[in-house]
């Protein structure tokens, strides 16, 4: 039996900031909770693996069947549950992470390190892929003011500066940044690991800056983006769970707040305030709900699964997942419209998952491995 179960929940304030003591409770913690292989939790790399083959499942069978869009958007969609289980696993790791680094300037060195080469590549692959591949749409990226395009994505606030993205996924990258911005400002504050607090104060916010906008300026705000970031301190909360510093009354007295106060938002987005995407398709209550409750639900019973081992094949996934997220975005750029969909999605996700595993090798990995020579820590996960 946990602390947490025995009554007696430690605050994770009490451990911050103190070295070697707070590595050492969180390494023996998650030791006795979830395997660790190679410096990382197989569950969350299990999570990550199915996530990206949710999104490119999503993206290949959207590109080579006119249907799939609309019905997507109304039943059910894979790309937006992986999305939302992405971000469950970034608010279990990334408020951990920054406490472990204990600098808010070693942590952005570290996220540098591990995101940014790969993305930066993926960038400029997108440009030269452009300038070959015009014809088939991608010249699109270009229209506009050209330094605007390569400002935007090379800070990777796209939205912020009006500049179209290279490439579709990066949208996701750009909400993940400002949960970093938060996540650091937050700790420079002192109270990033008052995470129950956090995380009642961004679904309330959410539902209330919602229903203030749908009520003086009758739209709401978009259900995706803020979303994704309640979500992650959603994820944060779980993480403090599994670590013993929150008990399991937080996390089921909030998940039924959770899902009442988005199932309002979502009402007053589709039904009352229903808004075009200006693509072809319209989104529905029942669809989005549901979409995000399946990313929840994966993640839950990876969650519940965590003592388990995990076959490798999935550990493999889940290691290359974040390039698999950006290569399959700049092959459905160059791939043929016109294939059938039965030998489009095989082909999209066997050169994907090949040109992933190549880019893991060579670009992400040995990034990852100079900055921990670089700049050491004793991280559980990457």
């Amino acid at each position: 039996m946990g602390l947490a179960e025995r009554g007696w929940v430690p605050s994770p304030d009490s451990y911050i900031n103190r070295g070697m003591q707070t590595d050492t409770l969180l390494r023996a913690e998650a030791k006795k909770t979830a395997p660790v292989e190679k410096g990382r939790w197989e569950f969350l790399d299990a999570v990550r693996g199915v996530a990206a083959l949710m999104v490119v499942l999503q993206h290949g069978t959207e590109q080579w069947t006119r249907w799939f869009l609309q019905w997507s958007a109304s039943y059910f969609s894979p790309g937006t549950a992986g999305v939302a289980a992405f971000f469950l696993v970034s608010g279990f790791i990334i408020p951990v992470s920054i406490e472990r680094y204990g600098s808010l300037r070693r942590f952005w060195i570290g996220r540098f390190f591990r995101i940014g080469p790969m993305y930066y590549t993926s960038f400029f692959a997108s440009i030269m892929l452009g300038a070959v591949f015009a014809h088939r749409g991608t010249e699109a990226i270009y229209h506009g003011h050209l330094l605007r395009f390569i400002f935007g994505n090379l800070i990777m606030m796209q939205q912020f500066v009006h500049a179209p993205f290279a490439i579709g996924v990066y949208w996701t990258l750009t909400y993940e940044l400002i949960f970093y911005i938060l996540c650091s400002l937050l700790f420079a504050s002192g109270v990033l690991g008052r995470s129950a607090l956090l995380a009642w104060t961004s679904i309330l916010l959410f539902f209330a800056a919602n229903l203030a906008s749908a009520l003086a300026l009758h739209h709401t705000l978009a259900v995706g983006p803020f979303g994704l970031l309640v979500t992650a301190f959603y994820g944060t909360l779980l993480y403090r769970y599994f670590a013993g510093y929150a008990n399991r009354r937080a996390i089921l007295l909030l998940a039924p707040v959770l899902l009442i106060l988005f199932l309002a938002v979502c009402w007053l987005h589709y039904v009352v305030y229903p808004v075009e995407t200006g693509e072809g398709y319209t989104r529905s209550l029942f669809g989005t709900v549901f979409s995000w409750s399946v990313g929840y639900g994966v993640f839950a019973l990876f969650f519940l699964l965590r003592n388990h081992r995990f076959p490798a094949p999935l550990l493999w996934l889940g290691r290359i997942s974040y390039s698999l997220y950006l290569v399959h975005g700049l092959l459905i750029l160059i791939l043929p419209r016109a294939l059938p969909v039965w030998y489009g999605l095989p082909l999209l996700l066997g050169v994907s998952l090949i040109l992933s595993q190549l880019t893991y090798r060579w670009i992400e990995r040995p990034a990852v491995k100079l900055q921990h020579r670089l700049f050491p820590h004793r991280p559980i996960t990457q």
